[in-house]
């Protein structure tokens, strides 16, 4: 009886866990190629080698990384006030893209 119960709640939590990640998986896919399709124009445009725009993709990379692991390492203490501060952080970080 109890492995029925595991087995349901199981199939039930991939039934709706799944989709989800699906999900997020096809956007930061869809980013990452819309990325690589800006970098095309944009480096012919400011005159941009392929080393340059490396070094600038790999400096984002190391800005994400030195932010958000610690952040979500402090989540599991102070969960509510890093969640609001996260957000305010890539509010501001997607604002300043846009303003570009």
């Amino acid at each position: 009886m109890a492995q029925s119960i595991g087995g349901s709640a199981m199939r039930k939590a991939f039934w709706r866990i799944l989709p989800l990640i699906g999900l997020a998986y096809l956007f930061a896919y869809m980013d990452r190629v819309n990325v690589s399709f800006a970098a095309a124009s944009m480096n012919e445009a400011l005159g941009f080698s392929a080393t340059v725009y490396g070094l600038g993709a790999g400096l984002f990379f190391l800005g994400y990384a030195l932010f958000e692991i610690p952040l979500n390492l402090m989540m599991v203490s102070n969960a509510v006030l890093i969640l609001l501060l996260r957000r305010q952080v890539r509010g501001y970080a997607a604002l300043t893209v846009m303003n570009a």
